[in-house]
């Protein structure tokens, strides 16, 4: 209609809300679409507040496909744009994927910074949508990627303070992905098995994949596996690439963990030759080692453990120290091994990620035996029977 009537601005208004609703849908591509065609319409008129939020929807679209370029260069423009047409809220908003295209990259405390300043500025005029939107990306980035779980709850108890905005099933979305992080299997579960039934229901399709992969991870660590193979989703490098994360991650761990080591090593190697965005994500790169050891694909294990350069060692270094004492032991040096995994073991307990402690002791326990070290083996393993029976975990139990 605004089309049809030379409303350009209208029209890219529109375009705007029709690339969301696609990406909703999963479709990224339409999505992406969408925003371009909104992009071309509104830069020949310079600077406007329409112009800014263009920027900021297609900067969100770099962050969610792990493009840190891609959406540190197109929030800068948002923030550029929006100064220059004098207003504040794409600004404010921009704040948001800046921060996450910063964290992404290994600058944790800068990305962190501009979440809250993003958080702080809305929530000052009111705007619960983009107070809310920070929280929700500093809570994705915090559970996992930058190792921060324990302090979680706090952001969480904020974001529920919040009024609720577009996305009510968010919360326990987070709440469950947070209770996963720290190995609270049992809560997880119960969590997340809500957060699939009321996104099916509600049609939200992309949210609802989301969910499915950390069920799927979820009922893994639980050990139940014929209830997690539900959940495997197919992967192709094309995906987005936060979906090809989860649902890479959740097929590969449960594939190692029911023997299926093929299908593991697989889903690695869609990972790998997707491009070397996976470099940053050490969570999946890590599985995806995994997955070629057990496999028995050493030189392959060998030459993606090749790629963990650390940026920021806090929330990096264990995952890299986790990686390559598996190769190591995997190449039967279990003396290296077990210094690795010892200090992996320790970082994963300080930070509480008590599900990657395990996997490192049970490691270690091996590393152990192979040295001859019975009683240090028994040792790592009590301490993931006593971790397992705290939260459920009981997949490592029985390892």
């Amino acid at each position: 209609m605004y089309t049809s009537i030379g409303d350009h601005p209208g029209e890219a208004r529109a375009r705007l809300w029709l690339g969301r609703a696609c990406w909703e849908q999963s479709d990224v591509a339409r999505a992406k679409q969408e925003y371009e065609r909104a992009r071309e319409i509104l830069e020949t008129a310079g600077p406007s507040e329409d112009l800014a939020n263009t920027y900021v929807r297609l900067s969100g679209l770099g962050v969610f496909d792990f493009d840190n370029d891609m959406g540190r260069t197109l929030a800068e423009k948002a923030i550029a744009t929006a100064e220059a047409a004098g207003v504040d809220q794409p600004r404010v908003w921009a704040y948001n994927f800046l921060g996450c295209a910063l964290g992404f990259e290994g600058k944790v405390e800068e990305g962190l910074d501009y979440l809250e300043r993003s958080y702080q500025e809305a929530l000052e005029r009111g705007w619960y949508f983009i107070a809310s939107n920070a929280l929700h990306n500093l809570l994705a980035g915090g559970s996992e990627v930058f190792l921060l779980a324990k302090q979680m709850p706090e952001v969480l108890d904020r974001l529920t303070a919040l009024p609720l905005t577009v996305w009510p099933e968010g919360i326990p979305f987070r709440i469950g992905f947070n209770q996963f992080s720290l190995g609270r299997i049992d809560e997880a579960l119960l969590t997340i098995q809500g957060v699939v039934e009321r996104t099916r229901i509600a049609g939200a399709s992309t949210v609802t994949q989301w969910a499915e992969a950390n069920l799927m991870v979820a009922l893994t660590e639980a050990g139940r596996l014929d209830d997690a193979r539900l959940y495997l989703h197919r992967i192709d490098p094309d995906m987005e690439r936060q979906e090809l994360a989860w649902d890479a991650r959740a097929g590969i761990d449960f594939s190692v963990a029911a023997g299926e080591f093929e299908r593991a090593a697989e889903f690695a190697r869609t990972v790998r030759d997707s491009g070397p965005w996976h470099r940053k994500m050490f969570y999946l790169l890590s599985s995806c080692v995994q997955a070629f050891v057990s496999a028995g694909a050493l030189d392959e294990a060998e030459a993606m453990a090749a790629e963990a350069h650390v940026v920021h060692e806090r929330s990096q270094g264990p995952h890299r120290d986790m990686i390559r004492g598996t190769v190591t032991l995997a190449r039967g040096d279990s003396s290296g091994a077990r210094d690795l995994l010892q200090r992996a073991a320790d970082a994963f307990e300080k930070a509480a990620y008590s599900i990657y402690e395990m996997r490192a002791r049970l490691k270690l326990a091996e590393a152990s035996i192979a040295l001859g070290d019975r009683g240090a083996a028994q040792d790592q393993l009590e301490t993931v029977i006593k971790r397992g029976l705290e939260g459920g975990a009981h997949l490592r139990i029985a390892q």
